[in-house]
């Protein structure tokens, strides 16, 4: 796991070395970087992840509803 985080490190150097490089891409793959560790850690598991997601569809549907009535 080291090793992968030294290797996206220096990638992400890379990256910015390279100011002509659109920001869309440089940000994707800060949120993908960000997914990685947040999946790897043992702190936040993908289920809490899932839980927090549900909650979220929930208030969505909840919202939605209220559209709807009115």
């Amino acid at each position: 796991a080291e090793r992968s985080l030294c290797f996206v490190l220096s990638a992400m150097v890379v990256f910015r070395g390279r100011v002509k490089l659109p920001l869309m891409a440089a940000t994707s793959f800060l949120v993908l970087l960000l997914f990685v560790v947040f999946f790897s850690s043992p702190g936040i598991s993908p289920r809490r992840f899932d839980r927090i997601t549900e909650r979220e569809g929930e208030t969505r549907h909840k919202f939605g509803r209220r559209l709807l009535e009115r």
